[in-house]
Order: C-alpha cells, then sequence, then structure tokens
C-alpha cells in the first residue's frame, strides 16, 4: 500500500499539554512519528531506518523531539537514538534515547486486542493538506476496517487520511486512559499536500500484544557514567566478577562487567530504582538505622526492599545527563571530588547536597 505515512491531512493540531508522549523523528533519510512508552525508549515504524532494517547501532544519526514539541522553536526535550530494536514480524522499532525523558508523559500499551469498527486517534508530525513540514503534531479520528495478526487497516473520519511523516505516529484507543494500539505504517496520502489520489486508508501495525516484548527491551541494563570524570558506577567485586562481590559501589573505569550494568526501573514517573545485574542489588543511601533514622552520606548495593532510600529522582539537565536525587534524603549521588570538579577524582561515590557540578551529574548509556 502506497509509501510510508507522513501527517494527518485533515486533522486538528494537538493541544498545548496533551499527548506530550508524541515524538518527532528526523534524520537525514526520513522524518517521522513516535511515541514514549518509557522515559528512555520511543516506539515508530521500523520503516524510518531504512540503513538499519535489522536494528542494533542506528546508521543514520536521529535525532528526537518530545513533550509538547514545537518543530519550529525547538521547544521540548531533544535526545537522540543510540540503539534500535526491531520487531521482526512486522513494521515496529523500539528506539533507545541517550537521555531519559522525565518531563514528557509515557503512554501505556493497550491491554486488550484491536477490533474492527473501533474508533481509534492518530497523532502525527507528517504533512497536512495545507503545510509540508507542521511544527506541531496533528491528530484526527480513524475507524478500524480490519485486523490481522500484525496489522490493522484503519480509514479516516470525515475524509482525513495519514501523510508522510506520520509513519510510526501513534494510534490510541481513547477510553478511560489513553493507550496504544499501533503504530502508523504506509498511507495512500488522500488529501495530503501536493497529493493527487483519491484512494483513501493506511495500515497500522500493531502493538497491543506487544506489552511483554517492550517490557522486556526497556528493561535492558545501562551504564551510569560519571559526566565528569567518565567512570562508571561500579559494585565492586574485588576478586572479579565469578567471585563475591562486596555491598560497596564505587567509580571505576568502565568494562563490560555486570557489576557496571544497572536495570533502571521506573516506580513513577520522575523516579527509578536502579538494579545491579550481577548481584540483583539495589542502589542504596545506607540508612543504618532504618529510614526513620539519621542518613549517611555512604552509597552501597544492598537487597532490594521498595524502601524511599533506594529511590532515585531523575532530574534532567541542559546536556545528555541526568542527577539523581536520593528521595528520602534529598541528597545527590556525588562522585567525590575532595578538592574541587577541578581537582583528582576519587573513586568513592556518595550522596552529598546538591550543588550542579558535573560530578554529580550522569549519563545512562
Amino acid at each position: 500500500m502506497g509509501v510510508p505515512a507522513s501527517a494527518v491531512s485533515g486533522g486538528t493540531e494537538v493541544p498545548i499539554g496533551t499527548y506530550t508522549f508524541v515524538a518527532k523523528l528526523t534524520s537525514a533519510k526520513a522524518a517521522c512519528t513516535g511515541a514514549l512508552v518509557d522515559p528512555q525508549w520511543v516506539v515508530t515504524a521500523a520503516s524510518c531506518f531504512p540503513d538499519s532494517p535489522g536494528g542494533g547501532i542506528p546508521q543514520a544519526a536521529t535525532s528526537v523531539l518530545v513533550g509538547d514539541a514545537n518543530a519550529g522553536t525547538g521547544v521540548g526535550r531533544s535526545a537522540s537514538v543510540v540503539k534500535l530494536v526491531r520487531r521482526v514480524d512486522r513494521d515496529v522499532m523500539l528506539t533507545k534515547l541517550d537521555v531519559p525523558v522525565v518531563d514528557a508523559a509515557t503512554v501505556a500499551i493497550a491491554s486488550s486486542p484491536l477490533v474492527a469498527g473501533e474508533l481509534l486517534r492518530v497523532a502525527g508530525f507528517g504533512r497536512t493538506a495545507s503545510t509540508w513540514a507542521p511544527d506541531r503534531p496533528h491528530t484526527a479520528q480513524f475507524t478500524v476496517n480490519s485486523v490481522s495478526a500484525t496489522t490493522a487497516a484503519i480509514e479516516g473520519v470525515d475524509g482525513v487520511d495519514t501523510c508522510k511523516g506520520d509513519a510510526g505516529g501513534p494510534a490510541l484507543r481513547v477510553a478511560e486512559a489513553t493507550t496504544l494500539v499501533a503504530v502508523n505504517s504506509t498511507t495512500w496520502q488522500r488529501g495530503c499536500l501536493k497529493t493527487v489520489g483519491t484512494r483513501a486508508g493506511s495500515t497500522e501495525a500493531r502493538v497491543d500484544d506487544l506489552a511483554d516484548w517492550i517490557a522486556q527491551a526497556v528493561r535492558e541494563p545501562s551504564k551510569l557514567v560519571n559526566d565528569l570524570s567518565g567512570w562508571c558506577l561500579d559494585q565492586e567485586y574485588p576478586q572479579g566478577a565469578d567471585k563475591p562481590g562486596t555491598n560497596k559501589v564505587g567509580a571505576w573505569e568502565c568494562n563490560t562487567g555486570g557489576n557496571q550494568a544497572w536495570a533502571v526501573e521506573w516506580v513513577a514517573a520522575d523516579t527509578a530504582r536502579f538494579v545491579n545485574r550481577q548481584s540483583g542489588l539495589c542502589l542504596d543511601q545506607e540508612y543504618p538505622q532504618g529510614v526513620d533514622g539519621p542518613a549517611t552520606r555512604q552509597i552501597g548495593a544492598w537487597g532490594c526492599n521498595g524502601q524511599r532510600n533506594q529511590q532515585w529522582y531523575v532530574q534532567g539537565t541542559p546536556g545528555r545527563a541526568v542527577v539523581l536525587v536520593n528521595k528520602q534524603s534529598g541528597w545527590c549521588l556525588d562522585q567525590e571530588y575532595p578538592q574541587g570538579p577541578q581537582g583528582s577524582a576519587t573513586h568513592i561515590v556518595a550522596s552529598w547536597n546538591c550543588n550542579g557540578q558535573r560530578n554529580q551529574q550522569w549519563q545512562v548509556s
């Protein structure tokens, strides 16, 4: 069918403050749309990455703008795609961002299957009937005509259609809650600027049955790299990874060991816990007398317990790093530089009053 989809021909502009999970993806080869399904992952169409059909490291640099995004003014949170995970049986790609986005909503995957006859709302940054590259996403209603195991055929209400640039755009079920059921794949582009065809309709790639696959992919462990030293957060195994570990956490030269890999588990929109892949223990600001007692500066890795001293607010910075603020103490995760950031680094990681310095900023890679 047609071509990879772009924008909604007869839709309306998405109001500010709604659908902030809608993302614009731009590379030298394609302009597409996607949806933020995790603070560090956007789902879109695999056809948006013609140079990387199998996933992996993207061959073409791709930028992402999300969160009340305005492509004309640059308003929104910008990020870059650093990894692709392809769903091999359909036109779906998960894209990992180089920085978590915590100031935009994520959209949940639908919990019940698509059915013919239901109404969906599709959003995208594609061209419209009158604008080649709109600054804001547009949205319109579509009817599901038919459903297969991996796709759905949809047609716009009141003659609208998806357009070039809408590929990967979310198809949403809007009921008690807004949930994601599919991403836009191909379109006939009826009514889109500089198209003359009269045939209408689009094909969506279903994601309503991919919740488990997405959850597994986004739980892939990441490194936490100090923005000043370039060293990685490390649960210390002094005798090697095949020997018993310690509860100590430091910052050491990055390697491929599982003791430097941390699964990011989001417990709220702006709050995460970090689980070490090697040990299964959680990053913990130590409270020896319990969370009702006084805090210490010490950071360790301990059995996950759900307490606030194992939860961290993730706060953005102007760059590609984040600040990790302990939910219990309000102090920041800090690689210690006793003589200041201009001095020599130590391997000590502790929790200190937040100060905005780069030794308290961490890249999640």
